[in-house]
């Protein structure tokens, strides 16, 4: 598990967070309505957003460390 932060060069405002799970099941516990954690977090951080954030599910084809 773990994260990237991508900032956007051409515009400061703008970013890319991709967040790497263990297991499908992991990602999806975590960002279900029901952890308050992480709704408590975007809550807060929701005036700092110009627009609400989407999320965008991938499938990971190649990856080395």
């Amino acid at each position: 598990m773990g994260f990237v932060v991508m900032n956007r060069t051409s515009d400061e405002n703008e970013m890319i967070v991709l967040t790497l799970w263990e297991t499908e099941h992991y990602m999806e516990v975590f960002y279900h309505p029901s952890n308050k954690a992480f709704s408590e977090f975007v809550e807060r951080a929701s005036p700092l957003f110009e627009i609400k954030p989407e999320r965008t599910d991938y499938a990971v084809s190649f990856f080395r460390i």
